[in-house]
């Protein structure tokens, strides 16, 4: 921290350690919130107000994506094209690495039977591990970067284990061409895809239940008969 800020000619150890000391309080209070399950905007401005709020109850969402990416795409509005707010839009409840564990991350990467082969791999591969093995997530969307060769690899074996494990997934890769209304269209045909295939499996569990309930009223003779 002493090198990054030595060019703009602060050499003062005390100030920098003070300095050290409040920003790890922010970032430790802003993960706090973040893993209750507080948005990552909401958390960010609690924790810069030296605040930690614990909300007592959550809006309840129809669908639940997980949202993998570097933090660096994520984050950044006009790289992520304000997905965080697109799919608030749409009724959708968004999940990162950032309400995740070291340790959850980890167990995901176990489960995908990988390795940590870069150092920023559990913010994709870890908290995509975890997430497509959560069952009240409905599916997967995935921000890149063109042309990043480690985000290549660790995508394809993303895709592969959500194909494996029946998660419908998303890959949006962006560069500075990137338009947002083809961006768009394709966030909200995902997210209409989710929404149908949760309304099939809601009709399809009342159908069954239906025909089970008609069965256990027909009499033994009816049976026979």
């Amino acid at each position: 921290m002493a090198e990054a800020v030595k060019p703009f000619g602060i050499t003062d150890m005390e100030k920098i350690k003070k300095a050290s000391k409040t920003a790890w309080k922010v970032y430790n209070n802003y993960h706090v919130m973040t893993r209750s399950g507080f948005p990552y905007k909401k958390a960010l401005r609690y924790a810069l107000e030296n605040k930690v709020v614990i909300p007592d109850s959550e809006k309840s969402y129809p669908i639940n994506i997980a949202l993998i990416a570097h933090a660096y795409n994520l984050y950044d509005e006009r790289i992520s094209m304000k997905i965080f707010d697109k799919l608030e839009k749409l009724d959708v409840k968004v999940y990162t690495a950032d309400a995740l564990t070291v340790e959850q991350m980890q167990e995901g990467l176990n489960t995908m039977k990988s390795k940590l082969y870069w150092a920023n791999e559990y913010e994709l591969t870890g908290a995509a591990g975890h997430y497509i093995s959560d069952k009240n997530i409905d599916g997967v969307i995935t921000i890149n970067a063109f042309g990043c060769g480690p985000d290549s690899l660790m995508l394809e074996r993303i895709a592969r284990f959500a194909r494996k494990r029946n998660k419908p997934i998303l890959h949006l890769s962006i560069d500075e061409q990137t338009g947002e209304a083809g961006f768009v269209t394709r966030i909200e045909a995902f997210v209409d895809m989710l929404f149908r295939k949760k309304r099939s499996n809601i009709i399809n569990k009342i159908s069954i239940k239906d025909k089970s309930q008609k069965y256990t009223n027909i009499k033994s003779s009816e049976l026979i008969q």
